[in-house]
């Protein structure tokens, strides 16, 4: 409320985005300050909610433009969150790893559509990636079907017919986190087109050997030069790339029964496997301990409630 506020008082595009960053920029602050001060844990949610909130302010202003440009909207846009942000466990470093999806607005065609999505997803990266005296924002497309050969938005029918056709375990993979940002017809029709395809059959020997094969190139490219696997925190053995690779292959393999386990976040899924008697007690709290969260009997993390937002550690950080 406070962000449409600002966005409706600034005409500018300018203008209203450093109002739109300047909020973002003081949440962070008062993560931080929480985090130092008072041991409270807030930055999981606080820090992915802050970046939401960034993100439907620059398309609210990006849209406004591009309907000021034609005379009315041509394209509704919507951002998926994807990766650790989808599951709101970014840290305060972390950019905002999303896809978007669109659809024509009313008279407008497809064309049209697609041309005036591009123009909104663009403006929005601008708006909130320009340098200036606020904190911006990274937006990274990367994550969307195609990689960066891929437009940087499709429509719902797009989506639903590169998935029927052509998706590859790996992408199925990364839905497991797609959480869309905001609400509304757009984001419910898209978790309808991507429902099917992450919690659809239990993949097979050979999907499973090409999700450890790409594991497997993931730690051997992204693994710093002359850095000890041993001792990384996120490549290593026992680093969070196993845990989020571990309970990702549990929600592959039972998702489809087990409505429990449809849940973005890796602490929540933990907890979840463990419920379905997916997990032992030793396990589940041996992949929480890795995650730098130790659930207690009733399944969450020792000393918090059930609404504490926690955001994931890596072990020795």
């Amino acid at each position: 409320r406070e962000l449409r506020a600002l966005i409706d008082r600034h005409e500018d595009a300018e203008d209203a985005a450093a109002r739109v960053r300047a909020v973002r920029t003081r949440e962070l602050t008062r993560c931080a300050m929480s985090d130092l001060l008072a041991g409270i844990d807030p930055r999981g949610h606080a820090i992915a909610d802050a970046a939401d909130t960034a993100l439907l302010g620059a398309l609210e202003i990006a849209e406004r433009e591009e309907a000021a440009r034609w005379g009315s909207p041509r394209a509704r846009v919507a951002f998926i969150a994807m990766g650790r942000y989808g599951g709101r466990e970014s840290s305060f470093a972390s950019d905002a790893d999303v896809v978007a999806v669109h659809r024509a607005a009313p008279g407008a065609s497809e064309e049209e559509a697609a041309a005036s999505a591009l123009a909104v997803v663009g403006r929005v990266r601008e708006l909130l990636g320009a340098p200036g005296p606020q904190m911006g924002v990274s937006v990274d497309l990367g994550l969307r079907p195609e990689g960066r050969n891929g437009p940087m938005s499709r429509s719902l029918g797009a989506y639903a017919d590169y998935f029927r056709s052509w998706a590859s375990p790996w992408e199925r993979q990364a839905l497991l986190r797609a959480r869309p940002i905001g609400s509304g017809p757009l984001a419910d029709a898209y978790l309808d087109v991507i429902d099917p395809v992450r919690y659809g059959p239990a993949p097979d020997g050979a999907a499973l050997r090409e999700i450890r094969l790409l594991k497997a190139r993931m730690e051997a490219e992204r693994l710093p030069r002359g850095a000890d696997p041993a001792l990384h925190v996120k490549l290593g053995p026992g680093g969070l790339a196993d845990v989020e690779w571990t309970i990702q292959l549990l929600q592959l393999r039972h998702a489809r029964g087990c409505a429990a386990l449809r849940v973005t976040g890796t602490r929540a899924a933990i907890g979840a496997a463990r419920g379905a008697g997916l997990l032992s007690d030793e396990d589940a709290a041996t992949l929480s301990m890795l995650t730098g969260f130790d659930l207690d009997p009733c399944g969450q993390r020792a000393g918090l409630g059930e609404d504490d937002g926690g955001q994931t550690r890596y072990p020795g950080t």
